[in-house]
């Protein structure tokens, strides 16, 4: 590796891992992950969409051969109600409709958004160079990570009458 540094994005550290799991896979159902003793089911799922801009690059090309979409998303609407709703109501969960995933080279690394149609539809957008660039060793664990993180933590997050945690507010709420 070079010591010449550019503004490329670069991929974030690998997260610490539990010692006491047996586990050797890195499907998303085997990520250490608490579980609530329950359970938490949202009133309406939201329907969930794939969009690719581009088949042909590589950073789309990596994720359809790393990544099972559905599975990945399914995985981090788990994580969230999981970690975020366990305690609350199920009325204090967001209803959003529809969740499109969106692989398109752009500036950035990801970012998530509402359709100005319908607030309840949302898109995360993922750029395919940011993943072209991830190394190989980490791919998959950095596009687990990304998804979790703007799936999770920007669409699932509502601060509707204080449902949820404070530091999703900047988020913008499912």
């Amino acid at each position: 590796m070079s010591s010449t540094h550019d503004s490329t994005p670069q991929p974030s550290a690998l997260p610490a891992t539990d010692s006491t799991s047996t586990s050797t896979s890195t499907t998303p159902d085997a990520l250490p992950l608490s579980h609530p003793t329950h359970p938490i089911t949202p009133p309406r799922p939201p329907l969930l969409r794939l969009r690719l801009d581009d088949l042909s690059t590589p950073g789309t090309t990596t994720f359809l051969r790393l990544v099972h979409a559905t599975h990945a998303l399914t995985h981090a609407l788990n994580t969230v109600l999981t970690h975020l709703y366990t305690s609350l109501p199920t009325s204090s969960i967001p209803a959003t409709r529809s969740v499109t995933l969106v692989l398109r080279a752009m500036d950035g690394v990801a970012y998530t958004t509402g359709l100005s149609l319908d607030d309840d539809h949302k898109e995360i957008h993922f750029n395919t160079t940011y993943i072209e660039g991830i190394a190989p060793t980490r791919q998959k664990e950095e596009i687990m990570g990304v998804l979790w993180t703007h799936r999770g933590r920007g669409r699932l997050g509502s601060v509707e009458s204080g449902t949820c945690a404070a530091a999703l507010e900047e988020t913008g709420g499912l």
